[in-house]
């Protein structure tokens, strides 16, 4: 059959199109394996040469002084830098530790014993390093954290860095006491940061003087400085805002209390100058400074004893073994007019219904207050009735009496329930018995005290208490116990403790105005 000519002329394309792919193939098959300029030989690199630096590991932190915390200037921290490698020939590795700030910045606040190595490698294996970093002040307050990174680099090829290690830097404190002149003053520091009493850190001289030295304080914690030194308030500051990776220089001020050497030279040739055994000890409770004229000398007690009668109740009643309401009455008749046998059967009381062993707890109470040349032997006015610690006299020390007053009002020696009924018991006194260390003292004054008074051949009184005030929204408060015997009279010893209070009133007064 006659084909048309258009189907015929297709016929032949198509077969011409077929023997044209057929004698291509050969050089599409070639032209895909053929080798592409560059392509293999940056695969042949990448096999033969890989360094892999690893995040750096934090090994210690070298710390100064107690307490745990970030580290700080003058401290210093011990990193491990490690890089693995695999490299077919031999060529130069070096490799190091790079810190910075948050923002980037290299570090120039450390000093490093050896900021980087170099060795000549081949095959695969690991390099690892520790660098020593001493922390210095940074340039400004950090507020996030510090970053390492350990970085590695084969010849002269570009460093290749790991991820980083984050850590925060902490703040150094350094203290410099002061007085009202400007003066160094020679303080004890302690520093309370994250629930944690930091006593001991460093001292160094400078041009100001000596300053106590605090490190790695958390700079997200307050910082509670706490001074005391001979002679001086103690001062409490607390501080917040710390400034992370620096140093904060702190110069504070310190105020003096009662001039207790200007206090001697009016109180001591005074009481040498009376008849009879005088002695008295006056406490700035403030400083802890005090001034005493045979303050170690132990004396007739009297009713000044009582004093530690009250602790005893004061512990009972607190420990739910009586009522107040069931011993009140005792107490007025004892700590008020000073009755003595109220005062012993509180003593039976205390003693579980015997005399004898109320008498040996109240010892022991003494005693464990410090009160070592001090003794009870028997119940105020009862000095026939001999029990454990022999016959004689009950004695006491003005030292002593203020050592106990001194722990009473600072809360040492008894809870907190405790103290104040025993304060309150001293203030009992009716007004004869108040006007010997009360008579000088104003109405803003507060008297806390027991007296003691025994007649001839004794001739005793004695007064000891602790006198609070307040100016300017702040209490101040001193002890002063006075002990007299063996004058003329009774009332002799009477009015010299009015003197004595007189003297101490005036120094105190005048020292603290609360300015």
């Amino acid at each position: 059959m006659h084909q048309p000519f258009s189907v015929r002329l297709a016929r032949v394309a198509a077969f011409v199109a077929i023997v044209l792919w057929f004698s291509w193939l050969p050089a599409l098959h070639h032209a895909e394996a053929r080798y592409v300029p560059g392509w293999g030989h940056a695969e042949q690199a990448a096999a033969s040469t890989s360094v892999t630096p690893a995040i750096p590991r934090l090994k210690e932190v070298v710390r100064r002084g107690n307490c745990s915390g970030p580290p700080s200037p003058g401290e210093q921290v011990v990193l491990a830098a490690s890089v693995g490698y695999r490299i077919a020939n031999r060529v130069t590795l070096q490799w190091g530790l790079r810190l910075e700030d948050a923002n980037g910045r290299a570090a120039t606040w450390v000093k490093a014993s050896q900021p980087s190595h170099t060795r000549t490698v081949t095959g695969r294996g690991r390099l690892e390093r520790s660098y020593r970093f001493v922390l210095q002040d940074t340039v400004r307050p950090l507020t996030g954290p510090v970053r390492a990174a350990t970085w590695g680099r084969v010849g002269a090829r570009s460093a290749i860095r790991s991820a980083a290690l984050q850590f925060r830097l902490g703040t150094t404190l350094a203290v410099r006491a002061v007085d009202a002149e400007g003066r160094g003053v020679d303080a004890a520091a302690t520093v309370t940061s994250g629930g944690c009493l930091r006593s001991r850190g460093a001292t160094w001289q400078d041009a100001g003087g000596q300053r106590a030295v605090f490190f790695h304080l958390d700079p997200a914690e307050p910082a509670e400085v706490f001074l005391t030194a001979q002679g001086f308030l103690p001062l409490r500051r607390t501080f917040t805002s710390l400034p992370g990776g620096r140093t904060k220089a702190l110069t504070l001020q310190m105020a003096r209390g009662v001039d207790m050497a200007a206090l001697r030279a009016k109180v001591e040739p005074l009481v040498n100058s009376w008849g009879g055994q005088n002695a008295v000890t006056i406490t700035d409770l403030q400083t802890g400074q005090s001034l005493s004229v045979n303050g170690d000398r132990a004396q007739p007690a009297a009713c000044t004893i009582k004093i530690f009668i009250m602790f005893a109740i004061a512990q009972d009643i607190a420990a739910g073994r009586y009522s107040k309401e069931s011993v009140a009455s005792l107490v007025y008749s004892a700590m008020g007019p000073s009755a003595t046998p109220p005062a012993r059967e509180l003593i039976r009381i205390a003693g579980g219904g015997d005399v004898g062993a109320g008498i040996n707890r109240i010892h022991e109470i003494m005693s464990g207050l410090g009160m070592s040349a001090s003794v009870m032997r028997h119940a105020p006015g009862y000095p026939w009735e001999v029990h454990d610690l022999g016959p004689g006299d009950n004695l006491l020390t003005t030292d002593e009496l203020n050592l106990a007053l001194g722990k009473l009002y600072r809360g040492q020696a008894l809870e907190a329930e405790e103290r104040e009924y025993v304060l309150w018991s001293m203030t009992l006194a009716t007004p004869f018995l108040n006007g010997s260390l009360g008579g000088p003292l104003p109405d803003e004054a507060t008297l806390y005290h027991k007296i003691g008074l025994i007649g001839p051949s004794y001739n005793t009184w004695n007064d000891a208490g602790i006198v609070t005030f307040e100016r300017g929204g702040k209490r101040f408060a001193y002890a002063i116990s006075y002990l007299g015997s063996f004058g003329a009279s009774y009332r002799d010893a009477y009015w010299r403790g009015y003197q004595l209070s007189d003297l101490a009133w005036q120094a105190f007064s005048g020292r603290y105005t609360g300015e």
